[in-house]
């Protein structure tokens, strides 16, 4: 019976190998062995997995698995130049259940025992980027009035009535009320909002759902812009 986990698998890399994904390849890990949920021996085992397929002299790059929501992650390594025959070996030397061999695109978990295949998806479909992570959230703050008083604030909102509420928009990895501390202590600080700050507008925030990095720095943008639309003074950058 395979492990509906494996099922919905995604693989996240740092980026494609040079000349492209090869037209066939398993992917290993050394982590969790045979599911017993034991992830102290990850780090050292994914080390000693990395030194057995440099000793096969197999062509390999660093590849985390992960559930599809990105919080479940074990390390591993594509690896391409073998059989088969020779990834289920790997894979029951460290002790795993199965390995994934992906062929023309199509991706199967493959039973390190019996040999058993099931069809997983298409690689093109699973694989990631990390700068693809949903890590970041926009957030809002609410500005006192007195921010209209600087010349790059009234500049950057040439159409706000004087009576415009002023706010701010950014993006974090951070949780937003922490990020909203960091401004007023300084850390990697809008000046607006260390100076004039007062507090999250959180009924303001566009969204609670976390985005890859290109999304929400779109997202910012569109929502500053949103925001001015509906008559309020924005500073973003």
């Amino acid at each position: 019976m395979v492990r509906s986990e494996y099922l919905e698998t995604i693989f996240i890399a740092k980026k494609v190998p040079d000349g492209g994904w090869p037209d066939r390849f398993a992917v290993i890990t050394a982590c969790n062995p045979f599911s017993n949920g034991d992830r102290s021996d990850d780090k050292a085992g994914t080390l000693r997995l990395r030194k057995h397929i440099s000793r096969m002299r197999f062509m390999k790059c660093l590849i985390t698995g992960a559930s599809s929501d990105w919080a479940h992650q074990e390390s591993g390594f594509a690896v391409w130049g073998l059989s088969i025959e020779q990834a289920l070996e790997v894979g029951r030397t460290f002790f795993q259940n199965a390995v994934f061999w992906v062929e023309e695109g199509n991706i199967h978990v493959v039973s390190c025992t019996g040999g058993a295949r099931t069809f997983v998806g298409r690689w093109e479909e699973r694989f990631r980027l990390w700068s693809e992570k949903p890590a970041y959230g926009i957030y809002v703050i609410r500005l006192d009035a007195a921010a209209m008083k600087s010349k790059r604030f009234r500049e950057a909102n040439p159409r706000a009535p004087e009576t415009a509420e002023c706010v701010y928009v950014g993006m974090t990895v951070c949780d937003a009320a922490e990020r909203f501390a960091q401004h007023k202590c300084g850390y990697k600080a809008c000046s607006f909002v260390r100076k004039h700050g007062i507090g999250l507008a959180q009924e303001l925030f566009p969204s609670t759902k976390l985005l890859p990095l290109e999304a929400a720095r779109k997202l910012e943008i569109d929502h500053a812009n949103a925001l001015r639309e509906r008559e309020y003074a924005v500073w973003q950058k």
